[in-house]
């Protein structure tokens, strides 16, 4: 815990997640109210709860999981190497401190940091929806949130700190992210191929395409990977991650 305290404070001290924060803030609140023109007759709506429940998910989850996706990386993949940049990580590898310890409370901080940061814009843009269009389903908008947007951080900061912990220094890390998170993506495809391969996709699509209420649109041309399936995939890389980057720990530290 104490780990973890340390990468969440080092996270919000430093300028880059507050940046995204702001950004992500900016863009859903700047949506909501250039929709508020289009979406001015919903009174004449027959179904008004089930538009708006619609249209909040699909203008908040695509700016927001897309963020989580390719641009959160970026942010995660020093914090690893941070610490031999700045002397910390010889003064923990002088204490009892286990390198599942020390792995653990980083992907904790992690998730931690950026939770906290999703978690202040899906409020801020869901109460400033409610004070201007009216009531709408919270507990679908809840939903994609607390499973979609949890999923997606948990995946993706995760694997982000654990695939570039092995690195020496916060440029090599950033070519790891690149490769995995920009490059190997390209190689693959951005766009769904309803198979296995979407696992490798960063902005996970069958979460991404369920929450935004794309599903139907995108099936058009390819089916969509379910969304259990696309958090299994995600988890058994995350736990693969781990061991690689937990083994590395050991070895270079000498424990047993």
């Amino acid at each position: 815990m104490g780990i973890a305290r340390y990468e969440y404070r080092m996270h919000w001290r430093r300028r880059g997640l507050l940046v995204i924060t702001l950004a992500m803030l900016s863009i859903t609140l700047i949506a909501a109210f250039l929709t508020r023109h289009e979406m001015g007759n919903l009174e004449q709506i027959a179904h008004k709860r089930e538009v708006l429940t619609n249209s909040i998910l699909s203008l908040t989850f695509i700016p927001v999981a897309a963020v989580v996706g390719i641009i959160v990386p970026f942010i995660m993949a020093d914090s690893v190497p941070r610490d031999k940049k700045l002397g910390v990580r010889e003064l923990l590898d002088s204490t009892p401190v286990s390198p599942a310890t020390y792995l653990a409370g980083k992907v904790l901080g992690g998730w931690l940091s950026l939770s906290v940061s999703v978690a202040g814009v899906v409020i801020a843009t869901g109460l400033t929806w409610r004070l201007i269009f009216g009531p709408f389903d919270v507990l679908s908008h809840l939903e994609a949130w607390l499973v979609g947007g949890v999923s997606m951080i948990i995946i993706n900061v995760g694997l982000t700190i654990l695939l570039c912990a092995s690195q020496p220094d916060v440029r090599r890390a950033i070519l790891i992210t690149v490769i995995f998170f920009v490059l190997l993506p390209g190689v693959i495809g951005f766009n769904p191929r309803g198979n296995l391969w979407d696992s490798f996709n960063p902005i996970r699509p069958g979460i991404f395409f369920y929450y935004a209420n794309l599903v139907d649109t995108a099936q058009e041309t390819t089916p969509i990977l379910s969304v259990e399936m696309t958090i299994i995939t995600g988890l058994a890389q995350l736990g693969l991650a781990w061991l690689v980057a937990w083994n590395w720990i050991l070895r270079r530290t000498g424990h047993d």
